[in-house]
């Protein structure tokens, strides 16, 4: 990845909580916790994974920067969903974990020298994977999940 692609990238990695605040704007707050079918996430609970996923990757993304090469922690999302009871908890406070954590990484990750950018994390499911892929794969995170809302808003409007 050349240096101008990672500043773009690092730009839309940036921007996950304005993304996630537009996206929102456009599903009326009366079925964020509507879920398409069992199994399946409401708006809320995806914000909230999103909250969850943000405080694992802040810490694997000091791990990889300060400690390359090392094992890193996984969760799994469904457990964490069912024992945090999502829906009791506030989305502004989800979006508030996101909105900090980004900016913290963004700071950092900005200031990296370029070598850097090739340390690596051992993910027990993922594999080895450079901070450039880290970096990849949570900018594209959000992305997944607000395609998913757009989906749910689907389902919902053709359930009503």
């Amino acid at each position: 990845m050349t240096p101008q692609q990672r500043s773009a990238l690092l730009e839309d990695f940036a921007g996950a909580h304005s993304q996630l605040l537009e996206a929102l704007e456009a599903f009326p707050k009366k079925m964020w916790e509507y879920k398409p079918e069992p199994g399946k996430w409401s708006i809320h609970q995806i914000v909230w994974h999103l909250a969850d996923s943000e405080t694992i990757n802040y810490g694997r993304c000091k791990k990889i920067i300060a400690e390359p090469r090392k094992l890193v922690m996984t969760f799994n999302q469904d457990k964490w969903a069912d024992a945090s009871h999502y829906h009791a908890n506030s989305v502004k406070d989800a979006l508030e974990i996101i909105r900090l954590l980004r900016a913290v990484e963004t700071r950092l990750l900005k200031g990296l020298p370029a070598d850097a950018w090739k340390r690596t994390m051992r993910h027990p499911e993922a594999g080895i994977k450079t901070l450039e892929e880290w970096l990849v794969m949570n900018t594209n995170h959000v992305h997944v999940h607000i395609k998913q809302m757009q989906r749910t808003f689907d389902a919902w409007k053709a359930n009503s």
